[in-house]
């Protein structure tokens, strides 16, 4: 990963963002957004900001636990971009992971799905980092129309 510091965050400005690309059953996991967190209603890839001297790995960990209750095996990268959002760079990793018991919505999300690659929401109904890690995915299964 280019243009980083010794604990993997960016060493620009950029927001660094990690997400949980989860497969069960040819399934992609997604959750939605609580109503009153930004991007309300919008499904997305779970996970969050990388803190200061945390690695991505660690941070998606971290963040799974708090989000949705579960342990997780964090391994390789599926995606990498990068996007101006309000002003504001974001660069979003999308990690595999493998969640160790079912997750448990919080109050960050209002409810979780899995996911078929011809069921996927489509681009307006997700949270504006996701659409690069979901083509990638739809690539890697095999289904993407690109």
């Amino acid at each position: 990963m280019r243009g980083t510091g010794s604990d993997g965050s960016p060493d620009d400005g950029e927001v660094l963002v990690v997400g949980a690309v989860v497969e069960r059953d040819g399934r992609l996991f997604l959750a939605r957004r609580a109503a009153g967190e930004r991007h309300g209603g919008r499904w997305e890839l779970p996970g969050g900001k990388v803190e200061r001297g945390e690695s991505p790995e660690r941070a998606l960990a971290r963040e799974l636990r708090e989000e949705l209750a579960v342990e997780a095996e964090v391994s390789a990268l599926v995606a990498e971009s990068a996007v101006s959002i309000e002003g504001k760079r974001y660069r979003f990793l999308a990690l595999e992971a493998a969640f160790d018991r079912d997750p448990v919505a919080g109050p960050a999300h209002s409810g979780f799905g899995w996911f078929e690659p011809e069921s996927l929401p489509d681009e307006n109904d997700l949270a504006p980092l996701d659409a690069p890690a979901l083509e990638a995915w739809l690539r890697r299964a095999g289904k993407s129309e690109s």
